[in-house]
């Protein structure tokens, strides 16, 4: 999805962009937020319909382990579910209100309002941003 960054389930994960310490503690923090995004968005997507806007020339963000995809063929997107407000990029907004995800310095059009979407949603320590959570993951 352009602009956001969950924390990854499968390895690669990036602490120091999520600003947790490098150390397995960090690691398994942000790997219980990965999990909690991920029940968020299948929450939000099943059975909806689900509206995307492909945003031109924007690069998905990449990871540090090996893709598992050739990037070229990748397609970043705004992603809008008739289970929101009809409002768009309405699901990528979501996971950074509720602090499931972080913006990225990607190139897109919505890149100044993502942003401040997710400093409101540290300032209000909602999500991984809340370090006194008590989190668990699968």
């Amino acid at each position: 999805m352009a602009g956001v960054d969950t924390p990854d389930l499968y390895g690669g994960v990036d602490t120091a962009a999520f600003g947790v310490p490098d150390t397995a503690g960090g690691e398994t923090y942000l790997y219980a937020w990965g999990w909690t995004a991920r029940r968020a968005l299948q929450e939000t997507l099943t059975d909806a319909s689900v509206r995307i806007e492909v945003v031109d020339g924007a690069t998905p963000a990449v990871d540090d382990f090996p893709p598992t995809v050739e990037y070229d063929n990748v397609v970043v997107a705004y992603v809008s579910a008739d289970t929101q407000d009809a409002n768009d990029a309405a699901v990528n907004r979501a996971l950074l209100r509720d602090g499931l995800a972080r913006a990225t310095d990607t190139d897109h059009p919505r890149r100044t309002t993502f942003s401040e979407t997710m400093e409101a949603a540290q300032d209000a320590s909602r999500g991984l941003w809340d370090t006194n959570t008590d989190l668990s993951a699968p």
